[in-house]
């Protein structure tokens, strides 16, 4: 059944214009099939658009030649009406060292590269102007930004697309016509298929990424594993396996199944934890977000260290298949590097583990060896901030969340580039609420548009500051008090974990109140609630100092580590209760 809608796709009989005619016309689109030669070729096209439920022409034209481009754009009309969709796709790749240069080459590829996409453009307008509306898609390359050896002359005309894509896209933009351009990389079509095979091995060494997950392979401590090795494996059981190596293997074996999305677990540092259903394809382009902005290359070696239940764990596996990373696998422990023999170039750990491996000297020497260190799914207080700016690793604190599968930004914590401010990855936009939260529009990992609780300042160069959480703005007699902001200016005189939190109040509405960890009965190595809260008078203004001061026994956490926000404030109205209760009884 079709939409309504004509495209027009050159080069279409083999390819990449084969693959987009026949997705249009799968997704309703009347098409037709331009070829130059291989008529066979085309007609097959077309039965297949046909027998998707949808119609399909087959139309010869050499789109180098303004007549025959005229003449074939007549014919589209003639038979469907109308054209929408135009995607530019026919050109040539000839690769010639400059020394050895025709001039034939040169013609040829100017020819068709450019003045095809120029003349198709032009009598396509001509089509849909008077609808004032159209999609014009021009297929460039990735060797216009990429110099390979032989392609000079190429590349030149897939840099020409770029450019006159973006002056034809503000030239038509105003008459409701929208050009873009595609540049795909190394493409397994009979053209690729054509090429010698120590040429085709030179050119796949050079991919980046495979985000094909039937083509992916796991390199695991050196040895490279597919899924039918993983799918052995698992076939001999878990007593066969240490437990993390076994998690690494079930995790695999759902990545590799058919099915287009998996199952993550939250966190829970908001609330309940919950499963949340995401797609693959999205971890992947996450996972190249990542790479490509950290820069990791195939067979650098990635330490994964957590728990395979949650996001940061399985984007480490998803960034290994992804970019050909050496992967590491250790139990998710609070010393990861206890016994790492060998320098790694990426690792990714919870606030904890770099805590741990901080306080053992052997362990913070190979901390050192390693190049990038990520620390995500939890806060870093300014003690271990501090003692991370000293460290020779490039270290990062991410900001995301599992919605957001793992990240989204990352900021600088040592070095030259340290900054307060997280730098988000260039396809993510950013906003405000009304409120003050943060709403992220990741279009690459998410496909809604998120609103956070996250209350946040965003820069005129992009970056962004969280203040706290919505859910942790204390209002006390009219005043918002953010529950994060005053642990910060706190931590550096109290000596002991500690929140702040609120309870009921009936003439502020809400108390501000500071739990403090500590046995009461215990004096030695306890925190002074006197000292403190005498500090706190010379610091804090009259509205922002805590009306209850209270020892616990245990900050109440997450299964993550993280303050148990929810916990703490429940905690906090049990002992105003008892608080009470002992002051009224005689």
């Amino acid at each position: 059944m079709t939409n309504g809608k004509v495209a027009l796709v050159t080069g279409a009989s083999r390819g990449i214009g084969r693959a987009c005619a026949i997705k249009l016309g799968e997704a309703g689109y009347k098409v037709a099939v331009n070829y130059n030669s291989n008529e066979a070729a085309a007609n097959e096209v077309v039965e297949k658009i046909k027998a998707a439920g949808s119609e399909a022409v087959a139309i010869k034209a050499n789109v180098s030649d303004l007549a025959e481009v005229k003449t074939m754009m007549r014919e589209v009309i003639n038979t469907f009406g109308q054209l929408d969709v135009l995607v530019n796709n026919a050109g040539i790749v000839k690769d010639e060292f400059v020394l050895m240069m025709n001039p034939d080459t040169i013609d040829q590829c100017l020819d068709l590269n450019i003045k095809g996409y120029m003349y198709c453009t032009q009598q396509a307008v001509l089509k849909m102007f008077s609808k004032k509306q159209g999609v014009i898609v021009n297929v460039s390359s990735v060797s216009s930004k990429l110099a390979v050896p032989g392609q000079s002359v190429y590349s030149a005309t897939k840099g020409a697309v770029n450019s006159m894509t973006a002056t034809m896209a503000k030239e038509l933009a105003p008459y409701g016509i929208r050009v873009n351009a595609v540049a795909p990389g190394f493409i397994a079509t009979d053209m690729v298929e054509a090429l010698p095979e120590d040429k085709k091995e030179e050119y796949l060494k050079d991919i980046p990424m495979i985000f094909d997950r039937k083509q992916q392979r796991l390199l695991l401590e050196g040895k490279e594993y597919t899924f039918e090795d993983i799918s052995r494996l698992i076939a001999g059981g878990a007593e066969a396996h240490s437990p993390a190596s076994w998690d690494l293997y079930l995790f695999l074996n759902e990545w590799f199944n058919d099915s287009p999305v998996i199952i993550v677990h939250t966190s829970g540092s908001t609330g309940t934890p919950k499963e949340l259903i995401v797609r693959k394809d999205q971890m992947m382009q996450s996972a190249r977000l990542t790479c490509e902005f950290l820069d990791l290359k195939k067979g650098e070696t990635a330490l994964l260290c957590m728990n395979l239940r949650y996001i940061g764990a399985m984007m480490v596996v998803v960034r290994s298949l992804v970019a050909g990373l050496n992967l590491i696998v250790r139990p998710a422990s609070g010393h990861p590097l206890a016994d790492i023999k060998e320098p790694l170039r990426f690792v990714a750990m919870v606030p904890l583990q770099v805590y741990n491996t901080l306080q053992v000297p052997e362990e913070k020497e190979r901390l050192k060896q390693t190049d990038i260190l990520i620390i995500g799914g939890g806060a870093i207080d300014e003690a271990l901030e501090a003692e991370i700016k000293h460290l020779p690793t490039a270290v990062y604190s991410t900001y995301g969340m599992t919605e957001t599968l793992s990240h989204i930004a990352l900021r600088r914590l040592n070095g030259t580039l340290a900054s307060e401010h997280y730098y988000p990855f260039p396809s993510v936009k950013l906003s405000l609420s009304v409120e003050n939260t943060l709403i992220i529009d990741a279009p690459l990992v998410c496909d809604e548009i998120l609103q956070t609780n996250d209350i946040a300042r965003i820069y005129p160069d992009g970056s962004f500051m969280i203040l706290g959480r919505k859910d942790n703005v204390i209002n006390s007699g009219g005043i918002k008090i953010q529950a994060e902001e005053m642990e910060k200016l706190l931590r550096s005189f109290i000596p002991v974990p500690f929140v702040i939190t609120s309870v009921p109040d009936q003439r502020l509405g809400q108390a501000v109140t500071l739990l403090l960890e500590g046995q009461p009965e215990l004096l030695e190595g306890q925190p002074d609630t006197k000292e403190i809260g005498n500090k706190l008078q010379e610091i804090l203004e009259p509205y922002y100092r805590p009306k209850y001061i209270w020892t616990t026994d245990c900050i109440p956490q997450t299964e993550n580590g993280k303050v148990n926000r929810a916990k703490c404030r429940i905690l906090a109205k049990q002992m105003l209760t008892t608080f009470y209760t002992h002051t009224l009884t005689p």
